[in-house]
């Protein structure tokens, strides 16, 4: 199959009932490509870490606080990205939330579009950010907020009677 073929390709998985998407829209030029290789980084070596450790006693009015907000808005404009480290979360809290995460994208679509970001439900399932540019992404996003009622709402959407795991 040529290029151009390949380009008028629909990706149906990614596609909504509000946009069909097509390769040619996935299709990054070299110069768009990232800066940081994937592999640069692969030992963890010079990736932004960000500890907790010194405000877990909720103090906001604090150096230690102003600083970490710094360091946050810094590593997120150089890297994109940090490790959180030092936060208090179990550890079988943070593995019980992939894998649930990892369930629900292993979904079939019809299933996730349930909990697709919507006016009525402005964060949720997405299969692409059609919001992203000209350039699209290969990936899928869930966006919720820290509100119980919201992720209450979207598993109901998403799992009906079968909610409470992910939830």
């Amino acid at each position: 199959m040529e290029v151009e073929e390949l380009q008028k390709q629909l990706v149906s998985s990614l596609s909504t009932m509000h946009k069909s998407l097509y390769v040619k829209d996935f299709m990054w030029s070299e110069n768009e490509w990232p800066k940081i290789r994937h592999d640069d980084y692969e030992s963890g070596d010079n990736m932004p870490l960000i500890s907790l450790l010194e405000i877990l006693d909720g103090k906001r009015e604090s150096e230690a606080y102003e600083n970490l907000c710094k360091d946050m808005v810094m590593a997120c404009e150089s890297w994109g990205f940090f490790k959180l480290v030092d936060h208090g979360i179990p550890n079988v809290v943070i593995e019980s939330m992939k894998e649930r995460c990892l369930g629900l994208f292993d979904l079939p679509m019809e299933q996730k579009l349930k909990g697709e970001r919507s006016s009525n439900l402005p964060l949720g399932y997405s299969p692409t950010n059609t919001d992203y540019g000209h350039n699209l992404p290969w990936a899928e996003s869930l966006q919720l907020l820290q509100s119980p009622q919201q992720v209450l709402t979207f598993s109901k959407k998403v799992f009906g009677n079968e909610h409470s795991p992910f939830r």
